[in-house]
């Protein structure tokens, strides 16, 4: 199985990476982005229960939901 981190941040964006150990160091890669509208900041992220979907809030006053499954990577 795949161990995926979400990360939020204040330029707007928000991301999805698959996290690994390679010989003794992590190493994440990216696996999918979004952005909220005209780059307002992302003040949480989390991830649904079973793991599918991502959500976020920002201060553009709406909550984002993105499917991982089939996600573009950046």
């Amino acid at each position: 199985t795949a161990n995926i981190v979400v990360s939020s941040n204040w330029d707007g964006g928000v991301r999805c990476w698959e996290v690994q150990e390679q010989g003794g160091q992590i190493r994440a890669h990216p696996k999918a982005q979004v952005n909220h509208e005209a780059n307002t900041s992302v003040l949480d992220s989390c991830f649904s229960a079973d793991g599918s979907t991502v959500f976020s809030c920002g201060t553009d006053k709406a909550v984002r939901m993105w499917q991982l499954q089939g996600a573009t990577p950046p």
